[in-house]
């Protein structure tokens, strides 16, 4: 299976790592495993991810993201 570091996301996403972290501690990126003490993002965080940004882009907020994602 595939995996991509922060770096690599916030790279293809045009997010800061700050605002990735930030959003798995709101939790609506969760279940991150880890390789040594580096996240390692799947395919199946990226297509969550790519719907969250999809939804902000709309203008939602973090909070009604939280409700719709939780």
């Amino acid at each position: 299976m595939k995996t991509y570091s922060i770096s690599q996301v916030s790279e293809m996403y045009h997010l800061p790592t700050t605002t990735l972290r930030y959003y798995e501690d709101l939790g609506l990126l969760y279940d991150i495993p880890r390789k040594g003490n580096r996240r390692a993002y799947t395919q199946q965080h990226l297509d969550r991810l790519g719907s969250i940004c999809c939804f902000k882009n709309t203008g939602m907020t973090l909070s009604e993201l939280q409700t719709l994602f939780s």
